[in-house]
């Protein structure tokens, strides 16, 4: 059964699905005439209304809840994009400049629907299945994700890392190793640092780490495993831990005791 995290994923899913016609008029504008505008217009507009059918059941679905406020503004938005969007489509600066507010905005307003995924068992031979709700966690972040875990492999930041909304501060506590394995996670962590740049990407290095946390936002998970080995071998639990608790307080001590490698503080991300 898809739960309301990966719900809203989807949502986010689709509505990229959505603007992409329209992104392709400002990416390619020496290869659009009257009649490519006028289809990509079309395909928006056809498409807008099954955005709005998963929109009308995401913001219904969970129950004794109706959260048609945020479903009026998310609507409202599109409809005055969709009402503007023939007086703008063929002037590709101010085409880019709605299209860039629109994703924003909806963005933010389908993030700010509460929704969060409890706990979960998964059987062992289900890598899939764990990668599914690992993701729709991190790509509905809206303002911070803490990744702690001892064993982090080039494959989570490659499984992970993409899809993480723009806007959100990415911190990963790992444990120093020795080996390939780390030194490939090295490699892929400095591309990323050198995309994502120090003020929304931070790596820290703990010496006696242990345990495995996926914090979002203010949601903190502890997981029945290291990340990279997610739902292969044995029964892996992706348990909610509720603010109070030790695991919790946990984390906070984590992040004050680890030390930066890479982030506000420090500009060099290590090689080795």
């Amino acid at each position: 059964m898809t739960n309301r995290k990966e719900q809203q994923a989807e949502l986010l899913l689709k509505f990229g699905a959505l603007i992409a016609p329209m992104e392709e008029l400002i990416d390619y504008p020496d290869q659009q005439n009257a009649q490519t505008q006028a289809k990509a217009s079309a395909k928006f507009t056809h498409d807008r209304e099954s955005f709005q059918h998963m929109l009308d059941a995401f913001t219904r679905g969970e129950a004794g809840h109706n959260y048609k406020i945020e479903n009026s503004e998310i609507s409202g938005r599109l409809n005055r994009f969709t009402n503007q969007m023939v007086s703008f489509r063929n002037d590709t600066e101010k085409l880019r400049n709605e299209l860039l507010d629109l994703r924003k905005t909806l963005i933010s307003n389908i993030l700010a629907i509460p929704c969060e995924l409890d706990s979960a068992v998964l059987e062992a031979g289900s890598p899939f299945t764990a990668f599914v709700k690992i993701r729709s966690i991190c790509e509905t972040a809206s303002q911070e994700l803490v990744f702690i875990d001892p064993y982090m492999g080039q494959g989570t930041v490659r499984r992970y890392f993409h899809g993480i909304p723009e806007q959100v501060t990415v911190t990963v506590i790992t444990k120093r190793r020795s080996g390939d394995e780390f030194l490939d996670f090295l490699d892929a962590s400095k591309l990323y640092a050198d995309e994502r740049g120090q003020s929304r990407y931070c790596l820290l290095y703990h010496p006696d780490l242990h345990d495995r946390y996926l914090q979002c936002d203010e949601t903190v998970y502890h997981l029945g495993g290291s990340l990279k080995d997610a739902g292969r071998k044995s029964n892996y639990t992706i348990s909610r831990i509720m603010v109070a608790s030790d695991g919790a307080a946990a984390v906070v001590k984590l992040l004050e005791e680890s030390t930066e490698q890479f982030g506000l503080h420090k500009s060099n991300h290590p090689q080795t």
